[in-house]
């Protein structure tokens, strides 16, 4: 059956608005590279500042200890691999795993995994003392969990140096002859397949990036922004967030 010029006209607005949120929603591989790099010293700098206090808030001799939670808790959802033991020492070596994992991620070796397992010692570090938890730890894990699901090892990284040294062949166009409608067509898709990505991940990515500054600027229409001008003293007021200059402010 052929289709009618009308029907071919709505099939073709339909894709043009298709390839528009497409474009709308996709991601530069190669901008990825950054956020790799920014979410990997991230991980490693959570993890150096909870280190010097492994013993206070980590261990049982500490201020959470494992059979206060368990007798306090009851949620069976509720995972974390620092509730392996009590010790201090091997507190330690979790965080030290941690750091190696996170630099690994942040070099790009073997990236996905490594970004699955910052994600799951990130989530664990967190729910083992629930009281330390901040919204910017909430922002940490979920940026790495959409992180497991996008390319953030194809370009800058070890994973990208291996691959190309195992197949050192790309496609190419420069057999042609010259710059022909077809072969202009073919770049152009073959830069788009390898520098984009458009997908549900990036969609939600971007969301969760919107709705993170949304909500910061969100909090700060009050009138101590706006009208008294003393959120910043205000701020500075919180013992936890305090170094430095900021105590004589």
């Amino acid at each position: 059956m052929q289709a009618t010029k009308g029907q071919l006209l709505v099939a073709r607005a339909i894709l043009n608005v298709y390839n528009r949120i497409l474009k709308i929603i996709s991601l530069d591989a190669r901008s990825l590279v950054l956020f790799r790099v920014l979410i990997g010293l991230t991980t490693i700098t959570d993890v150096m500042t909870r280190f010097p206090d492994a013993h206070h808030h980590y261990s049982d001799g500490g201020m959470l200890p494992r059979e206060f939670i368990l007798r306090s808790f009851t949620n069976y959802y509720w995972v974390t691999l620092h509730m392996l033991s009590g010790s201090e020492f091997v507190m330690q070596i979790l965080f030290l795993l941690e750091i190696l994992i996170g630099f690994l991620m942040l070099v790009g070796y073997r990236t996905r995994t490594m970004t699955i397992l910052s994600w799951l010692f990130v989530c664990s570090v967190q729910n083992r003392n629930y009281v330390l938890g901040h919204s910017g730890d909430t922002v940490h894990r979920l940026f790495l969990f959409w992180g497991i699901f996008l390319p953030l090892g194809r370009f800058c990284s070890i994973d990208r140096a291996l691959q190309e040294a195992a197949s050192p062949s790309r496609p190419s166009f420069d057999d042609e002859p010259e710059n022909t409608h077809e072969n202009v067509k073919q770049r152009i898709q073959h830069n788009n397949s390898k520098y984009f990505v458009s997908n549900f991940c990036t969609l939600v990515f971007i969301i969760q990036l919107l709705v993170m500054y949304y909500m910061a600027h969100h909090h700060k229409t009050s009138a101590e922004w706006r009208e008294k001008g003393v959120a910043a003293w205000m701020a500075l007021q919180l013992d936890y967030s305090v170094h430095g200059l900021a105590i004589y402010y």
